[in-house]
C-alpha cells in the first residue's frame, strides 16, 4: 500500500510538472540570426526522440538548418 501511494505521488509531481511546461510554452515567430550551439541541438534532439507518440508513430519531421543555400530557402 505505501508503495502504491508513493507511485501515485510521484505520477502526480509528474503530472504537475508536465502541465506547467506546457502551460509556459511558446511559439518562435522569428528567426534568430545566432546559431543554435550543437551541445543545445543535441539535447533538444535527444529529448525529441525520447518523446512518446501513439502506437509508436512518430509523424512528425524534424529540420535542423544551418547556412546552406537550401536552409537559406526555407528560412
Amino acid at each position: 500500500m505505501e508503495v502504491q501511494r508513493l507511485i501515485i505521488q510521484i505520477y502526480l509531481r509528474n503530472y504537475l510538472m508536465i502541465k506547467e511546461l506546457l502551460q509556459k510554452r511558446f511559439t518562435a515567430k522569428h528567426w534568430n540570426k545566432e546559431p543554435v550551439p550543437a551541445d543545445k541541438l543535441n539535447y533538444i534532439l535527444e529529448c525529441l526522440y525520447l518523446t512518446p507518440s501513439k502506437n509508436g508513430k512518430y509523424n512528425w519531421k524534424v529540420y535542423v538548418l544551418g547556412d546552406t543555400t537550401e536552409s537559406k530557402l526555407i528560412k
